[in-house]
C-alpha cells in the first residue's frame, strides 16, 4: 500500500490549474478501460470520481498521470465474453443488427431483449442507436455517445417505466461480468461528463475493438489461408478509414465552431466599441 497524490478527476478546474488538458485525462482513461475489457480481461469495476486520480506526468510535465486507486473490486473477463462484448460494440456502432443479436445471445440475454440491452448499455432507445435517416453515416458514433449538456433523462425514465419487467428479467438472467461492466460504463460516463466530454471517446473503444476482432478472426484462420487473411485485414482497415473519417469530420466541425465564436466575439467587440464612441453630431455653418 502507498500514499499517491494527485487530484481527482471531477476537479476539473484543478487540472486546467496544472496546465493539463481534460481531452488527454480523457483519451488516457478511455484508453485504460478499453484495453482492460476487450484486451486484458482484467477490469478494475469502480472507477468513480473519488478512485481515480490526475496529476502531472513526472518525466513530461505537461502531460497527465492518471492513477487508479481502490482495487478491491476486479473482474476477470473470459475471452468467449471479450470477443461476444467486442461484437456487440461493433454491431452498434456499425447499425448491424443481426450482430447486435448474435453477440447480446452469446451474452446471456434472451434472442428477443437484445434491442433491450443495447439500450440498457448505450442509455439510448433502439431507434435512436439504429437512426431513422439513411443518408447518415453508417458508423454510429455521434448517435451513440453521451453528448455533453444534453439531458435525456425524462425519456429514459419513460423507458425504464414501460420496461420494467422486461428490464428485470433481463439483469436476473445477466452475468456477473456483463453487470460489472456496465457498472464500470456508468462511472466512466460520469467522468467523461465532468471532464466535458472533450472526445468522442466511442472511437477509441472502435480502435481497440477493431484490433481484437482482428486477432480474433486471424486466429480462427488456417496457415497459409491469404486470402482469408487479406480479407479479415481488409476489414479492420475500411473500419480505421472510416473511424478516420469520422474524427476528420469532428475535427472540421470544432474548427468552424472555434472560428464562427472568434467571428462572434470580435462582431460584438466592434459593435460595442461603435456605441460607446456615442453618437455621430455635425454643423452646418
Amino acid at each position: 500500500m502507498s500514499f499517491e497524490e494527485g487530484d481527482q478527476i471531477l476537479m476539473v478546474d484543478k487540472i486546467v490549474e496544472m496546465g493539463l488538458d481534460p481531452r488527454d485525462v480523457s483519451r488516457i482513461i478511455s484508453r485504460t478501460f478499453a484495453d482492460q475489457i476487450f484486451k486484458h480481461g482484467f477490469l478494475h469495476c469502480d472507477p468513480h470520481g473519488g478512485n481515480v486520480l490526475v496529476r502531472r506526468h513526472p518525466e513530461r510535465p505537461n502531460k497527465p498521470q492518471v492513477v487508479l486507486l481502490d482495487h478491491g473490486l476486479y473482474k476477470e473477463l473470459g475471452y468467449r465474453f471479450r470477443i461476444d462484448y467486442a461484437h456487440l460494440w461493433h454491431g452498434l456502432m456499425t447499425r448491424n443488427e443481426s450482430e447486435v443479436q448474435s453477440s447480446a445471445v452469446g451474452l446471456g440475454a434472451d434472442v428477443n431483449s437484445f434491442r433491450l440491452l443495447a439500450a440498457m448499455l448505450t442509455l439510448k432507445s433502439w431507434n435512436q442507436i439504429v437512426g431513422v435517416d439513411e443518408e447518415e453515416s453508417k458508423l454510429a458514433f455521434d448517435r451513440l455517445e453521451m453528448k455533453h449538456g444534453t439531458d435525456n433523462s425524462e425519456e429514459l425514465r419513460r423507458y425504464v417505466e414501460q420496461y420494467f419487467p422486461e428490464i428485470s428479467e433481463l439483469l436476473s438472467s445477466m452475468p456477473r461480468e456483463l453487470l460489472l461492466v456496465m457498472k464500470t460504463n456508468d462511472n466512466l460516463r460520469s467522468i467523461d461528463r465532468a471532464l466535458g466530454a472533450p472526445l468522442n471517446t466511442l472511437t477509441i473503444t472502435a480502435e481497440t475493438i477493431c484490433r481484437v476482432l482482428e486477432e480474433e478472426r486471424l486466429s480462427n484462420l488456417e496457415p497459409g489461408d491469404w486470402m482469408s487473411t487479406l480479407q479479415a485485414r481488409s476489414r479492420t482497415l475500411n473500419m480505421h478509414i472510416r473511424i478516420f473519417a469520422f474524427q476528420l469530420l469532428v475535427a472540421y466541425s470544432r474548427l468552424v465552431r472555434t472560428l464562427s465564436s472568434l467571428f462572434s466575439q470580435q462582431k460584438d467587440t466592434s459593435d460595442a466599441t461603435i456605441n460607446s464612441s456615442g453618437p455621430l453630431t455635425s454643423t452646418a455653418d
